[in-house]
């Protein structure tokens, strides 16, 4: 039976700000018909994975203390959570446009392949004033679902062995998307009779008769979808050779407590750096093999909107705040979505210069690190901040407490002594790289950021139970303070 062009105009949601990747519905609600409808047409496709399928987000805190009002919601999330199979099924795909090689989840890999994209290719004469804009009439930069016009991409697709690949500028303005490999192309189409909509591959890199035929934009189409995979090593750093998805925000000479100056270090590099003695912060000679921790505190909080939905009741986020032997700042310790600030523009809650167009953390951040966020995989995050001792943490936290500010309902629930015999800096980058590598996924309600908080409090304490800030996240919680001391070929 022919087939003919889908037609009908796409929806779009309202637009987004620059480099805003969504918090809470607004996450979910971008492109929700015409991205969603491709994301899914691999399942749909009789011959194709079923691992593309979107999944909406919450936000990125996870689930945390109820407030009156919200048990319809917690016993739901409960029940959602009793399910580690539904569990698994939901993160197998990501809502970003990233997701992992197919091959690895059948084998339950550590993320030992290639990250996968996904990326909008529209015509060169597209125009949309929800994503281009409407002076230049060019599109708008740093999507959450990366676009770029036909001819800016495939003229710049080369074969390279038996591979193709983009070799062009950095995709929609994301530095890290580049030198991709071209996977297959999709788009979708209308029976000419029933007038169904269904997902055709234009163009499969595994498929033979392929295989030499260069990827192309296929005619009349209003957009396709290609998927690019990124090479093997992207599957456990940013770069090639410093292994570990944990970074360091390092304050540097010349801070100020509403001015910071940062450098971001990440993965083996930062233990490279110290080693070498090319490891640079504001503390001069003091090096990070001789900084001791000496206290930890736990907290959560709720993130600040106007208006809090019942699931924004229950969604709290965890993190670490660390005391050192030098008392001249602290360190908050995290665990988040992948690429989560380096997708965000740097807008970190920890700084004061958040609303910044151009914050201190997002020029420290290297370019390898700044693409759209993936809620299905994780990164652990250490920022130096200019907070020394809990005093001055709970200041913080009340002066950005409202619903036009940062938090809401902030708790610093546990306190403690750090009670290992190795604890200086370096010894804390080295667990921590160890955990990451071990770990990398995000899973709303068994690996996130209380979790995290959890297993890091009571490995730097030495007690000998604890649990997540909120009984949602303690149905499925396993510690897994081993990992912290192993590393990842254990």
């Amino acid at each position: 039976m022919a087939d003919f062009v889908e037609g009908h105009g796409m929806p779009h949601s309202p637009e987004l700000p620059y480099m805003l990747r969504g918090i809470s519905e607004q996450h979910g609600a971008y492109d929700s018909d015409d991205t969603d409808s491709l994301i899914h047409s691999d399942a749909e496709d009789g011959d194709a994975e079923r691992l593309y399928t979107p999944k909406s987000a919450a936000g990125l805190g996870t689930l945390g203390t109820p407030s009156s009002g919200t048990a319809a919601a917690t016993v739901a999330l409960m029940a959602a959570s009793l399910n580690p199979l539904e569990d698994r099924k939901r993160n197998a795909s990501d809502d970003s446009g990233s997701t992992p090689d197919p091959e690895a989840v059948k084998r339950g890999s550590r993320g030992s392949v290639g990250r996968v994209w996904h990326i909008h290719v529209v015509p060169d004469e597209y125009f949309d004033a929800r994503h281009c804009d409407k002076t230049t009439r060019e599109l708008k930069p740093r999507r959450p679902l990366p676009q770029i016009r036909s001819s800016q991409f495939f003229d710049r697709v080369v074969r390279r062995g038996d591979q193709w690949i983009y070799e062009g500028e950095p995709i929609n303005g994301w530095p890290a998307l580049r030198q991709l490999e071209v996977v297959r192309v999709n788009g979708k189409v209308r029976k000419m009779l029933s007038m169904a909509v269904f997902i055709k591959r234009f163009w499969d890199a595994e498929r033979k008769e392929d295989r030499t035929k260069k990827p192309f934009f296929p005619p009349k189409l209003r957009y396709v979808r290609v998927t690019l995979r990124a090479p093997l090593w992207s599957g456990v750093g940013w770069t090639p050779d410093s292994r570990g998805f944990f970074f360091w925000s390092v304050l540097q000479d010349g801070s100020t407590t509403e001015q910071p100056k940062l450098h971001v270090y990440h993965g083996e590099d930062m233990i490279r750096a110290v080693k070498a003695d090319a490891f640079t912060s504001h503390l001069g000679d003091v090096s990070p093999r001789d900084c001791q921790a000496v206290r930890v505190h736990v907290l959560a909080h709720r993130y600040a909107k106007p208006r809090e939905s019942p699931t924004d009741l229950v969604t709290y986020h965890a993190a670490l705040f660390i005391e050192w032997d030098h008392g001249r700042h602290g360190t908050i310790f995290e665990l988040a979505w992948w690429n989560g600030l380096g997708g965000y523009g740097g807008k970190s809650n920890w700084y004061h210069d958040r609303n910044k167009p151009i914050t201190a953390l997002y020029a420290g951040i290297p370019d390898c690190m700044k693409a759209p966020f993936v809620s299905r995989f994780s990164e652990l995050r250490a920022l130096d901040v200019p907070m020394r001792n809990k005093e001055e943490l709970q200041s913080y936290l009340a002066q950005y407490t409202g619903h036009s500010e940062r938090f809401l309902s902030p708790e610093i629930f546990l306190s403690g002594d750090v009670a290992l015999s190795h604890r200086s800096q370096l010894d804390i980058m080295r667990c921590l790289l160890n955990y990451s590598a071990r770990s990398p996924d995000y899973h709303q309600e068994s690996r996130n950021c209380q979790t995290f908080a959890a297993d890091f409090f009571g490995y730097l304490t030495g007690k000998r139970v604890v649990e997540p800030y909120h009984q949602v996240c303690r149905i499925l919680y396993k510690p897994r303070r081993h990992y912290f001391m192993y590393g990842p070929e254990l």
